[in-house]
This record gives C-alpha cells, sequence and structure tokens, in this order.
C-alpha cells in the first residue's frame, strides 16, 4: 500500500494537480484486484474527492472510502458508487 503521506504531502506542497491526483487515483482503484468497476468517475470537491459511477463486486466489499483515504491522504470522500452483483446469467443466443 503506498505512504498515504506522500500525497497529502504532494497536494498540500502544489506539486500534485487535482487533475494528477485524480488520474492517480483512478489507476490505483483499477489495480486492486477486489475491484471490478464498470464505470468510475472521480471529480475533486472542495477539501476532498468525490467518487461516482458502477462498482461490481461478488465479494464483499472493501471500504472504499478508507482505501480512498490510504491513497490519497484527502480525509473527506463523498461515495456515489453504486455496488452490484456481477452479470452470471450467460448472454442469450
Amino acid at each position: 500500500m503506498p505512504n498515504s503521506k506522500q500525497p497529502e504531502a504532494l497536494e498540500q506542497s502544489g506539486l500534485q494537480s487535482p487533475h494528477s491526483l485524480e488520474e492517480n487515483l483512478q489507476r490505483q482503484l483499477h489495480a486492486d484486484p477486489r475491484l471490478q468497476f464498470s464505470s468510475l468517475v472521480i471529480h475533486r470537491i472542495p477539501d476532498g474527492i468525490c467518487l461516482e459511477g458502477f462498482l461490481e463486486t461478488s465479494d464483499e466489499c472493501p471500504d472504499i472510502c478508507q482505501l480512498v483515504r490510504s491513497i490519497t491522504g484527502i480525509e473527506q470522500v463523498l461515495n456515489h458508487l453504486v455496488v452490484r452483483q456481477p452479470d452470471s446469467t450467460p448472454p442469450k443466443g
């Protein structure tokens, strides 16, 4: 797991732009094998991060807010993700 202090320090010092923070977070969330997003949009909000989209998981879902906090060092996480079971029915045809 990345050092949570480093991104926060980078952001506070102005070395990491909001866009690069969003891209880095999106890359790390997509790399997590427990998470399967069919859609993920990340926005900076005043004093935090907002997540929107669809998370598909058949396992117990990890605490996304805590995961984002550990990656970014940002405390305020607004979670607007819809969690759903993956479609297990075979395609028609």
